[in-house]
């Protein structure tokens, strides 16, 4: 998808957006049901990847809307979410797979030399770029005699978003940020519930990983309300899907799915970024890591509970500012950079007759680094050279000027053993 603007575009309802290019990729169908001696459900099928979008406010371009969540510029590309597995039933069952999630494409949002973009509602982003995974299907329900559970599908990946601004990008209402760049992995599906004398629980499985998300300004960006950022940059795994509960005989739970690992997240700025509002910063930039998924619980005359799984990784923060930043609000910090690693899934518990065996978190995800880099550029305007040195500048109560933080995720906790009555056994 490709569209470039060169005229004047105006909205004034809720949600009435000035530009509009979205690729999704279809969803992935539903496996069927399965009942019998020996049954065998049939997995979900993947989704659909999702295209390349590319919208340009071009020279002379100007776009205005005046609702609520009106965005002056929206791009979005949305991998397909996978199919749902069948459930089954008989003696003896062996669950399936949900479909996994598939990628979303490339996003690239521009506001050229000659544009203008205002937005006056709240809410009412100047550009949004979103790169977006499709999320895992999940496993379906297995009961029999002998029961095993299947997993989760896989969360699709965000490719790279971009937004950039060379001339205006002005928003007015509160939680209105003027320039955002989001990649987002898809979160990973949930693994199959399990019932039987033998029942396997299903296990989640892994978040899709996030792409680069960037925003420069070469420009001016200007936001006027309460909450309403310059600058939005986000690169976020998505989430490993819990595990399936377990429950018979003798009952094992399924572990949960590895959360997704962030990419770079950045940020060049040449121009100038203002905002005025409480709690408006001038330029949020973070790398996310995927949570961990849950292990499942697991009940039963001997039951063994799921793991929690890992977290992914948050990536590399970079900031290069070559311009000026100014806030004048409170709580209105000049920038923040972070990079944090996901939590841990958490063990699951179990609950037994016999004998019962806990199991342990997840390990949270590392996390990156965190570079913030200030330099002059020069220019010529109307032939005269000049230097322009970097400013960033709060006027607000508790207003930093720069927030640069590299946070490891906290590990998942273990899981409980419970002791249901008194027996010759016990609980780990």
């Amino acid at each position: 998808i490709v569209i470039n603007n060169f005229g004047s575009v105006h909205t004034f309802g809720s949600s009435a957006h000035g530009l509009l290019g979205q690729s999704r990729g279809g969803s992935g169908g539903a496996g069927g049901d399965a009942a019998g001696i020996i049954s065998d459900p049939s997995g979900g099928a993947s989704g659909g990847s999702a295209g390349t979008v590319t919208l340009n406010n071009e020279d002379g371009g100007f776009i205005y809307t005046a609702g609520s969540d009106a965005h002056g510029i929206v791009a979005q590309s949305v991998g397909g979410t996978g199919g749902a597995a069948g459930s089954g039933a008989g003696l003896v069952v062996l669950g399936d797979g949900g479909g996994s999630g598939r990628a979303g494409g490339s996003v690239t949002t521009r506001n050229r030399s000659g544009g203008v973009i205002v937005t006056e509602g709240a809410r009412g982003f100047g550009l949004l770029a979103q790169s977006v995974g499709g999320g895992g299907g999940s496993a379906g329900l297995t009961a029999g005699l002998v029961a095993i559970g299947g997993s989760g599908g896989s969360g699709g990946t965000g490719r790279s978003a971009r937004a950039e601004n060379f001339r205006l990008i002005s928003t007015s209402g509160d939680g209105a940020h003027a320039a955002v760049a989001q990649s987002i992995g898809g979160g990973g599906g949930t693994g199959s519930t399990t019932a039987g004398v033998l029942s396997l629980g299903g296990s989640g499985s892994r978040g899709g990983n996030a792409g680069t998300a960037s925003v420069s300004n070469n420009g001016t960006i200007d936001t006027a309300g309460d909450d309403a950022h310059g600058v939005l940059v986000q690169s976020i795994g998505g989430g490993g899907g819990n595990a399936g509960f377990a429950g018979g005989a003798l009952s094992i739970g399924g572990s949960g799915g590895t959360g997704g690992t962030a990419s770079t997240a950045s940020f060049i700025n040449r121009g100038l970024v203002e905002t005025s509002g409480d709690r408006a910063l001038g330029v949020l930039a973070q790398s996310i890591g995927g949570g961990g998924g849950n292990g499942s619980g697991a009940f039963g005359l001997n039951s063994i509970g799921g793991p929690g799984s890992n977290a992914g990784a948050g990536g590399t923060v970079n900031i290069t500012q070559g311009g000026a930043i100014l806030t004048e609000g409170q709580l209105a910090h000049g920038v923040v950079a972070q990079s944090i690693g996901g939590g841990g899934g958490n063990g699951s518990a179990s609950a037994f007759l016999g004998v019962a065996v806990g199991r342990q978190g997840g390990s949270g995800g590392n996390s990156g680094t965190v570079n913030i880099d200030f330099e002059s550029f020069d220019r010529t305007i109307d032939g005269v050279d000049e230097t322009l040195l970097p400013l960033i500048q709060t006027s607000g109560d508790l207003s930093l000027g720069v927030i640069a933080q590299s946070v490891g995720g906290g590990g998942g906790k273990g899981g409980t053993a419970v002791k249901v009555n008194d027996g010759d056994y016990g609980a780990v």
